[in-house]
């Protein structure tokens, strides 16, 4: 079997032949070439990133890529995907993209990362395989939004203590807003992934990768205001003809906690992903951020196979 790999480039071909990949492990969503292409409009990688796509006989069979972010684990990170068409598997074509990577990334060492959902066993026994080390998985929780009813009506009791509800639509347009909305987020970032250094975000990330990313509908997101104060968040993401809708970020200030904030920011948010026909929400959580769960489980949220982190450390 002849493997040609060859570099990833911005185009449609290359989109339609990752996109087919894709799909082909991640069933529940449903990811377009069109949507991609959009994600990545202007994406230029730096020297240090690898995006190949593996072809045999003209066919695409794999896709695979090394993408640098920053972690406090390593001077150098590299987040990896890799994906094999299942009529493809156990041919070697993962080992050899591995190797590739690795000869690729060894030039500045640090650290490779993957996901693997939990009940992927093939997956997880390939990359321990190659000497990567699993990490406690996170947890993971979905609710079908067309099957939630409740006839939970918080908002007369938040305005009796000066707590108002409104979407980021509302307030996107200002500047100072989108300042204190990350002030906010920061103040919150060492619980939302108590496993690991807290990560504070600048400005320009914020506003580019979480405000400006292609799945962020400002409609999609709810502020909690007292006295002129952000006093709770939730900002959620949804994609076009992708059934899932998905909670990003989410908190309540600590001295009012308890009152009934998150609970109706949650309750909004299912009504809002029930409104506009999502068949499925998800909620990605650190494994030690458990005191979201009593919350989303009341409301009729269940447990699902959550991601296990495999690291590797390769040396300069």
């Amino acid at each position: 079997m002849n493997l040609e790999f060859v570099v990833f480039e911005n185009t449609l071909e290359h989109h339609l032949a990752r996109v087919s990949l894709t799909n082909t492990i991640y069933k529940n969503h449903v990811y377009t070439a069109e949507q991609t292409m959009a994600e990545m409009a202007g994406f230029q990688p730096d020297e240090q990133a690898l995006m190949e796509l593996v072809f045999v006989d003209g066919r695409c069979v794999a896709t695979f890529e090394a993408i640098p972010f920053e972690s406090p684990l390593a001077n150098h990170a590299f987040f990896l995907d890799l994906i094999v068409h299942p009529d493809f598997s156990r041919n070697g074509i993962g080992s050899q993209a591995i190797r590739r990577i690795e000869r690729h990334c060894s030039k500045w060492g640090g650290m490779l990362e993957v996901q693997i959902r939990e009940n992927w066993d093939a997956h997880q026994v390939f990359y321990a395989k190659h000497s990567f080390v699993p990490i406690e998985p996170t947890l993971w929780l979905a609710l079908e939004p067309q099957h939630f009813s409740s006839d939970i009506r918080l908002e007369p009791r938040l305005l009796t203590q000066g707590i108002t509800l409104q979407t980021w639509a509302e307030l996107a347009d200002s500047k100072t807003h989108q300042v204190t909305l990350l002030e906010f987020r920061n103040s919150l970032a060492a619980e939302f992934n108590p496993s690991f250094s807290t990560k504070i975000l600048s400005q320009t990330y914020f506003d580019r990768e979480v405000l400006g990313a292609f799945g962020f509908k400002p409609e999609f997101c709810w502020i909690a205001w007292q006295n002129h104060q952000i006093v709770g968040a939730l900002l959620c993401t949804g994609y076009a003809n992708d059934p899932t809708f998905f909670f990003e970020f989410g908190g309540v200030a600590p001295e009012l906690r308890r009152t009934g904030i998150a609970t109706a920011l949650v309750v909004r948010a299912i009504q809002a992903a029930k409104t506009n026909n999502f068949s499925m929400i998800e909620v990605h959580l650190d494994p030690l951020n458990v005191g979201t769960l009593p919350l989303l489980e009341r409301l009729g949220f269940s447990r699902q196979p959550g991601y296990v982190y495999f690291r590797k450390f390769l040396e300069p």
